[in-house]
């Protein structure tokens, strides 16, 4: 599971954790339903509704802005413009055929051991 839908496999990008592991179920759920969907589409669509009906007046305008406002400093200040959907879940989108994914953690501190004994090897002392 790379976290990879038609769209990703389209464009050549696929989904992982922040630390080079690959993504499991529950962050593939958490970063759907409750990011994506719940908290960027359907909160604001429903707060949106309210307001048009009438039911929700300024408040529902401030959550509106503040949603709005989160997401845009978020995308504007993280260092890998990061959306609120991959804060939450700790994944980041990257490509593919260029990433090296670990399939878990043991498999990332045997690369991350290989990786120190070659340069302590490369090192005089």
């Amino acid at each position: 599971l790379y976290g990879r839908g038609f769209g990703k496999k389209i464009f050549g990008i696929c989904l992982m954790r922040n630390d080079c592991v690959k993504i499991n179920t529950m962050q593939v759920f958490v970063r759907a339903i409750l990011g994506k969907y719940t908290i960027e589409t359907m909160i604001p669509v429903y707060i949106a509704m309210m307001i048009f009906w009438g039911t929700m007046g300024s408040v529902g305008t401030i959550i509106l802005a503040g949603l709005l406002l989160l997401q845009s400093i978020l995308l504007l200040t993280t260092r890998n413009r990061t959306a609120f959907h991959d804060l939450l879940c700790g994944t980041v989108a990257v490509d593919f055929s260029s990433q090296r994914i670990f399939a878990c953690d043991e498999d990332l501190i045997e690369y991350k051991k290989k990786i120190a004994a070659e340069q302590s090897a490369r090192q005089a002392y």
